[in-house]
Formats: structure tokens, sequence, C-alpha cells
């Protein structure tokens, strides 16, 4: 799949390992890398539903004030949220 990231602070720790905005510069290391892997498992599968199959990322559709948002879990503390935007070819 395609990634569009809305966060650049997020873009850059995918891209490079760390940030500068405070907000996520202070993220274990451990965390940080278990985020690059999940998002690479992102990028790497063909639609959504290739995701349903790696139980580990315990995929969600969210309810409620998070209506259309999807998550997957990076860790137990912290979760991934993404929405999935449609692309006819």
């Amino acid at each position: 799949m395609r990634i569009i990231f809305e966060d650049t602070a997020l873009e850059e720790l995918y891209t490079h390992g760390t940030t500068t905005n405070n907000k996520y510069k202070k993220l274990p290391k451990d965390v940080v890398k278990q985020y690059i892997k999940v998002v690479n498992y992102i990028r790497a599968s063909r639609r959504l539903e290739d995701l349903f199959y790696i139980k580990s990322l315990h995929y969600e559709k969210k309810k409620g004030n998070l209506n259309g948002v999807d998550a997957v879990w990076i860790n137990k503390q912290y979760r991934l949220l993404f929405k999935k935007l449609f692309e006819f070819y």
C-alpha cells in the first residue's frame, strides 16, 4: 500500500529513526523499531485484508469518535491509527 503521513514528525521517525518533535522524541528505541516494522508491514501489504493475517498487529476498526479510523498495535501501550484512502486504477 502507498502511505501518506499526515504528521511530518511520524514520517521523520519512520525514515530516520529519530525526530526533533518533542512529542515523539522520548520514545524508547524498541518502540521506534517496532513502529518502523509495523509501517513496513502496512507498506508491504497489497490490500487492507492482508493485515488481518498478522495476528500480532491486532487490527481493528474504531467506532464512535474514531469512526472511519483503523488501528494496529505497535506494542501493548502504543497503537498506530490510520485512515484507508481508496485508490481506483
